[in-house]
């Protein structure tokens, strides 16, 4: 549901609509699930149809990758040097470089991403930017479950125990929230809410 609602946007704004579905493996680190990452083609295109979606490109990985590729594209400096940038080493050289290509064949006006992977769109937008790519950025509001947990296909990773913990973070986030619709302008203050709701939290370590 919450990469459908990326397609239900894009058919809202756009008169012809294009979903790409590649699992792409440069952005899968070597201990990573790129093995055992949900995929049914099948199901993604009778639900892409159901929201309008006009084309599928799904291609297969050595469309995209033939053999003797070596070109890639990456953003340097803060954008990618924090968080999954330093926990995950070479993702978004993976990430930017196959959204590189998705755009040169597709050729967009416009391109959707969910603020779920906020880095990856602040890094995507900055390799638009830096690129003079022709092309809008769009983001979309996260889509949750109505207990808050944000829609993702790895959820279906977590035991009932790890998901009961995980809503700690919408928890967290709320907390923060909260105080900034009340006034609070200290970042300070604020960081400090959200970290103590998550230490407080059951099987959570920060």
């Amino acid at each position: 549901q919450g990469h459908l609602s990326l397609a239900a946007k894009a058919r809202q704004d756009n008169d012809v609509v294009v979903m790409s579905n590649f699992v792409n493996p440069l952005q899968f680190g070597p201990k990573e699930d790129f093995a055992t990452y949900p995929r049914d083609l099948d199901r993604d295109n009778k639900l892409a149809e159901n929201v309008g979606v006009d084309y599928v490109f799904a291609p297969a990985g050595e469309e995209m990758y033939p053999q003797g590729y070596n070109t890639y594209v990456e953003v340097k400096g803060e954008a990618t040097e924090k968080m999954c940038g330093r926990s995950r080493p070479g993702h978004f050289l993976g990430v930017t470089t196959v959204v590189l290509k998705l755009f040169l064949i597709a050729q967009p006006d416009r391109a959707y991403f969910g603020q779920k992977d906020a880095q990856q769109a602040i890094v995507i937008r900055k390799m638009a930017n830096d690129l003079n790519l022709p092309i809008e950025i769009v983001t979309c509001p996260i889509v949750r479950e109505e207990d808050g947990l944000a829609l993702s296909s790895r959820n279906t990773y977590l035991s009932a125990a790890e998901r009961k913990s995980a809503l700690a973070l919408p928890k967290a986030l709320n907390a923060g929230k909260q105080m900034i619709e009340k006034g609070e302008r200290d970042a300070a203050a604020v960081r400090k809410e959200i970290l103590r709701v998550l230490e407080s939290s059951p099987g959570v370590r920060v």
